[in-house]
């Protein structure tokens, strides 16, 4: 029985060394407001609110909606990408690299709820070339995934389900964490979901 969750996931970094806190702070208003308003519906207005700037002054930190949209994406798409190259650098049995995905997505849902959010959601208003770059993230993402499920099924450790069907109802049973995050105690989800899924796909 698995008791305790690893942490694996990468830092997210919103605001971190390589951009003034300044900016920072509007990036993670941006997230914040996108995830409670959505991208469409956040002017820049309510942005520059956030951080008590005037709209005009925002464009000195920032150029566009846009960027902002991309910068969160991308530092989120970033994230589990590093999370899944440590997993898979440090971890060889596929039940405990897929332990240490749902580990990974719990802390990434419960310490990033509003960049999660937005990472789900709101990329589809992305613009090219950035979208399809996302987008091929992603897809790479969940081809790692699903190898591990493969290698999984392959040694008997994992039922002979669709690993397509695995994959894509796993990542969708993290969606309710990300507006629900301030309600749950991140040890006790990742160990109940672990036994959730592991048992349920573990090959007996």
């Amino acid at each position: 029985m698995k008791t305790a969750p690893m942490n694996i996931a990468a830092p997210l970094n919103i605001s971190d060394r390589h951009i003034s806190d300044k900016r920072g702070e509007i990036m993670q208003a941006a997230a914040d407001a996108f995830a409670r308003k959505g991208y469409r519906a956040t002017s820049m207005r309510t942005i520059a609110a956030a951080v008590q700037l005037e709209v005009s002054s925002l464009y000195s930190h920032i150029q566009s909606k846009q960027e902002m949209l991309q910068y969160i994406c991308a530092q989120s798409a970033e994230a589990y990408a590093k999370g899944m190259s440590r997993i898979c650098g440090e971890l060889t049995e596929p039940l405990d690299q897929l332990s240490a995905v749902i580990d990974l997505h719990v802390e990434m849902a419960l310490e990033h709820p509003a960049s999660m959010l937005v990472h789900t959601d709101e990329w589809k208003h992305l613009e090219e070339p950035v979208r399809e770059k996302f987008l091929a993230e992603r897809r790479t993402y969940e081809k790692q995934l699903t190898s591990i499920i493969n290698r999984g099924i392959d040694q008997k450790q994992i039922r002979d389900i669709s690993p397509y069907i695995i994959v894509q109802s796993l990542l969708a049973s993290f969606t309710w964490l990300y507006r629900k995050s301030g309600r749950i105690d991140p040890g006790s989800v990742c160990v109940q979901l672990s036994e959730l899924w592991l048992k349920g796909i573990k090959n007996n």
